[in-house]
């Protein structure tokens, strides 16, 4: 196998708030290959944001941070002659990866996106502050071929247009064109079709996928949605209380799940019958996910879980096993629930 082109070890993320400690992230570990896509999943609150952000720097200062802890390795081009470690990077060193190898698309283009410039401006900034010898003339060359690239008519009119006279598709195409304008290694994509409709949804999905089979580009996706999940994934992290519970090919999460909360999961996906066939009743997953500053004992999701035992379950937090085809997973049970 290839070498990794993002390798995340034993990460930890904990914020020291007045009310306590959240731990936020506890000691994921994956890895992201050249022109793969890795979803990260789960439920709101899993750690799967914050996970990313980690990785180009938005969370604390390179853990320096006096109320953020960061520990654990987080590589970009490991084993090369040129690695970054990048938890160790100063400011600037971080300013000058962000946007030229890793770049992220946000959730909420609004929110991250300037008012009072033009979109076309944004996108040739990136350009310009990663590439020096590019005037303002080629660099808005450069940003109205993005444009046109991420699929918007009339490039030319929207290159003078500001955010809010975009529509709510637009504006993400426009987030996509801004991160790819430097054609990055890695793109990291939080949830970028939350808030679309699922026709706009699936053209931004359509969209991604042909550029980064164009610019060779890997992915790290972060959704909950696992319809989104089976379209687009390689391997997928199930995450869960800021722990990586499960990691495999989209097929062996899908297939053959090993972990109670990933067959949790897949139980609570509404279900087409076809015609004549009873429906099923969905299986809901109880309770709610545990609040990070005060999380149970032993495995996190087991007052939850349907297959829970109170003798160990509940009072010794799962190490991390891994199967014989590489599929890994933590928990105690895993064993005598792959006929479940």
């Amino acid at each position: 196998m290839q070498s990794a082109l993002l390798e995340v070890n034993d990460l930890k993320i904990e914020f020291m708030m007045r009310t306590g400690t959240v731990r936020a992230v506890q000691g994921i570990s994956f890895q992201l290959q050249r022109g793969e896509t890795v979803c990260l999943v789960g439920e709101t609150g899993s750690g799967k944001s914050v996970t990313a952000l980690s990785i180009i720097g938005l969370v604390g200062t390179g853990g320096r941070s006096h109320n953020v802890r960061i520990e654990g390795d987080i590589v970009y081009r490991p084993n090369k002659t040129k690695e970054y470690h990048m938890l160790e990077l100063f400011p600037e060193e971080m300013r000058s990866l962000r946007g030229r190898e890793i770049s992220m698309i946000f959730q909420e283009p609004m929110t991250c996106m300037n008012p009072v410039f033009t979109v076309g401006n944004q996108i040739a900034e990136v350009v310009i502050r990663h590439e020096a010898t590019k005037t303002k003339h080629e660099a808005l060359r450069i940003a109205r071929e993005m444009i046109q690239s991420v699929g918007i008519p009339e490039a030319e009119l929207r290159l003078k247009s500001f955010p809010h006279q975009l529509s709510g598709g637009m504006r993400q195409r426009i987030m996509i064109a801004m991160a790819l304008a430097c054609r990055p290694a890695i793109l990291i994509a939080d949830e970028p079709t939350a808030a679309l409709d699922v026709t706009i949804q699936a053209q931004i999905l359509n969209l991604i996928q042909r550029l980064q089979s164009e610019l060779g580009t890997s992915v790290l996706f972060i959704t909950h949605d696992l319809g989104v999940v089976a379209q687009i994934a390689d391997r997928v992290v199930v995450m869960y209380a800021g722990r990586d519970v499960e990691t495999g090919t989209v097929d062996e999460i899908f297939h053959s799940p090993l972990h109670p909360y990933t067959k949790s999961l897949l139980m609570s996906i509404p279900r087409l019958c076809k015609p004549g066939e009873k429906p099923e009743r969905l299986t809901p997953i109880g309770g709610t996910v545990p609040n990070p500053a005060d999380l149970p004992p032993g495995c996190a999701f087991h007052p939850r879980c349907l297959w829970a035992t109170d003798a160990r379950c509940s009072r010794e937090e799962p190490e991390v096993e891994v199967s014989d085809t590489g599929h890994s997973v933590r928990c105690w049970r895993w064993r005598d629930l792959q006929e479940v």
